[in-house]
């Protein structure tokens, strides 16, 4: 028979083997009213801000964060809660961090569509061209510099950009300038 004191400096759950048995332990207490009405609070405030459309397909999904919302809702609708609980339920800071990373990228992918933009030059383009890859410049230097910009209007802008910039027509040479006047090659 052997005794075994731990002592935990927080909430959480551990795997421990002694004598070649292993025990999970978990180190518990119940939550406070408190505890609960943040996490309440934080995936309310989630599910009005953080919505579906304003990011790229497929984004919101792979967050995690709608099974996160529900998650921390449903925890905290419970009569009796633990740390441990509210603690697991948390995953909700983690979903919207990865979604706060998409439109981080975002702005970056417009930042570095803009500086390559800015390397073009008007005078090597045709005017119809140019025109459209202007207005995309516009478009994705307002985007960058909004605050409210989502990660859907970002990458939308940034798409927008690339394929302007695909787009741009070089002006053909001028051929009345070349060194023969016009009279094909005869000097008489």
């Amino acid at each position: 028979e052997a005794t075994v004191t731990i002592k935990a400096n927080e909430i959480g759950r551990t795997t421990t083997v002694i004598d070649g048995v292993t025990y999970n332990i978990v180190c518990d207490e119940p939550a406070t009213v408190n505890d609960k009405t943040t996490l309440s609070t934080d995936a309310q405030v989630a599910e009005r801000t953080y919505l579906e459309k304003d990011y790229p397909e497929g984004t919101f999904a792979k967050s995690g964060i709608a099974e996160a919302i529900a998650k921390a809702k449903e925890v905290a609708q419970k009569e009796k809660v633990t740390k441990l609980e509210i603690k697991e339920a948390d995953a909700l800071k983690k979903a919207l961090g990865k979604l706060d990373e998409v439109k981080a990228s975002g702005k970056t992918e417009v930042q570095t569509k803009i500086a390559q933009a800015a390397e073009k030059k008007e005078a090597d383009y045709t005017k119809e061209s140019w025109a459209n890859f202007a207005k995309a410049k516009r478009d994705a230097e307002m985007a960058f510099a909004s605050e409210t910009a989502t990660a859907k209007q970002l990458k939308d802008a940034a798409d927008a950009l690339d394929i302007a910039m695909k787009a741009l027509e070089a002006k053909k040479p001028d051929n009345n300038n070349d060194n023969n006047n016009g009279n094909n090659g005869n000097n008489n």
